[in-house]
């Protein structure tokens, strides 16, 4: 049995946002509170370092059974008197567990009167996980349903095959989803838990007219567990590639896989601003040119996903399949097109805005603020201060943003999939890409190794 951590008095940082309060128990839990007096509802707000990307290949899956089975001990612990989730459902509230690539969330958004019983509630949960024959038979049975309902489309395998070529057996290219082995055991789930369940890799963040005394002392029994190690992953190499295959779905698809910074990287900024501008909203390139003036696509977008040591850079394309090869070369015309010329001086300023809009909105929605903090503990160490976001995206680019879309374009992957009834057949007026950019953008194939 391992030895566990005392529960001193806490200690207070004050190297984050004036409006925050950061506290650090011994062992390294983080309880992270923004105080918003007068406001009606409340966020709470637990992350845990775990996801997809950290178990070994024997126990892949296991993220996804945690995550349900914490909800459903966090329900039980709340309970009082009633059946489970009963609390939840009475505080008229949202509350979910998520897991993905890199963290587990365990959140709700309540009236502010009832986040500390919420929040009461989530620290029972960790501490007293639901492994009983009962509970893992049940949510064994609803992955496994959740999972077949996910993986019958055509998204998951075109992203799964995209992950697999791009960065071959590295964590990150494992899906979220999944019950892994079906040789699973009460205890072997419960040991998994406890070597798993370190205070160096929890945060709690707590956003709403709450005492923010009141929160670290219901936290406080988070004190006793043991300190462990900081998960220290390592980065994924990116290889280019491309991949055909063919699907069941009546559309064609076309799907980009790019690096991007990580959270709070050099390049962070710049990286949103690039995907706005790429295909992140309805003044994009790529929506304009496929959608907008050609009619091609009915779905074009981009969106990104940051972790600790990497991003994921996502465009896709879908469309009849007799369009599909003219949608694809002009997808890549537009992406070469900015990694060669750097965006334009309106579309800056317009990025700029849309930042600056989303971050205001951000702060007005208590959860979203509060797993923004979370993410930034344990990602940069500390809450950053929402000026400091702000100033830099005013300081933002052109070249920023070009060197961002320049080293994607280098290490893309695509994937192109056709359906398998009905051949494709190229449109009449196919763009001519630029000389040269095709060849640039595919030297490195299959290059890189393995992390």
């Amino acid at each position: 049995m391992k030895k566990r951590c005392a529960a001193p008095d806490p200690t207070h940082r004050n190297d984050g946002p004036p409006d925050v309060t950061d506290t650090q128990f011994q062992n390294g839990t983080r309880i992270i509170v923004q105080r918003r007096p007068g406001a009606a509802s409340a966020a709470v707000v637990i992350a845990l370092v775990h996801g997809s990307r950290h178990p070994l290949p024997e126990h892949a899956g296991l993220p996804h059974l945690l995550e349900h089975l914490l909800f459903r001990s966090a329900a039980a612990a709340g309970a009082e008197g009633g059946g489970p989730y009963h609390a939840f459902e009475a505080a008229g509230g949202e509350c979910n567990a998520s897991v993905g690539r890199e963290l587990t969330l365990l959140e709700g958004l309540v009236p502010a009167g009832r986040a500390i019983g919420l929040l009461r509630a989530f620290v029972a949960g960790l501490q007293c996980l639901d492994g009983s024959t009962l509970a893992l038979q049940n949510e064994c049975e609803a992955i496994a349903r959740e999972s077949e309902g996910s993986t019958s489309g055509t998204d998951t395998d075109m992203e799964q095959q995209a992950l697999a070529g791009s960065l071959g057996n590295h964590g990150l290219a494992r899906a979220p989803e999944g019950v892994g082995s079906s040789a699973l055991s009460v205890a072997s789930v419960q040991a998994y838990w406890r070597e798993l369940l370190h205070g160096s890799r929890l945060c709690i963040a707590v956003v709403g007219d709450v005492d923010e005394r009141e929160v670290v002392r219901v936290s406080r029994p988070l004190a006793g567990l043991p300190a462990g190690a900081p998960i220290r992953p390592s980065a994924p190499a990116f290889r280019a590639g491309r991949l055909e295959l063919t699907h069941a779905e009546r559309c064609g698809q076309v799907l980009w896989l790019m690096p991007a910074p990580a959270a709070g990287a050099p390049g962070f900024i710049a990286s949103l601003a690039a995907n706005h501008i790429l295909g992140g909203g309805l003044t994009s390139r790529m929506y304009r040119a496929l959608r907008t003036e050609a009619g091609w696509c009915y779905h074009v977008a981009s969106r990104l996903e940051h972790y600790s040591d990497a991003g994921l850079w996502w465009i896709d394309a879908r469309t009849v399949p007799e369009v599909l090869d003219v949608c694809a070369v002009r997808l890549a015309h537009e992406v070469h097109r900015l990694a060669a010329s750097g965006p334009q001086p309106a579309e800056i300023a317009l990025a700029r805005d849309y930042l600056t809009a989303r971050l205001c909105l951000e702060e007005d929605h208590p959860a979203s603020c509060a797993r923004r903090l979370a993410r930034d503990a344990l990602y940069l160490g500390a809450p950053r201060p929402v000026a400091s976001y702000r100033d830099a995206i005013a300081a933002l680019s052109a070249t920023e943003v070009q060197e961002i879309v320049a080293h994607g374009l280098e290490h893309r992957f695509e994937v192109v999939g056709t359906p398998l009834a009905g051949a494709r057949q190229p449109a009449s007026g196919t763009p001519t890409p630029e000389p040269g950019l095709f060849v640039r953008g595919r030297s490195a194939a299959h290059g890189g190794s393995d992390q």
